[in-house]
């Protein structure tokens, strides 16, 4: 979901996680907000853009 879709229903995730954790189909879950920049996602799903360079943090 992107930030716009978010703003239209920000309580649409948290009622996803909720509805999967009670119907038991997942035990746990969590939503994690990332801030991605479009350039960069475009080099990793575009071979012909140039990759962007990354750590592993864990």
């Amino acid at each position: 979901m992107d930030e716009y879709g978010l703003e239209g229903n920000p309580d649409y995730l948290a009622e996803r996680a909720d509805d999967a954790v009670a119907s038991g189909d997942i035990a746990e879950l969590g939503v994690v907000d990332l801030t991605l920049r479009l350039v960069a996602v475009r080099a990793v799903l575009c071979p012909e853009y140039s990759p962007i360079p990354a750590t592993l943090l864990s």
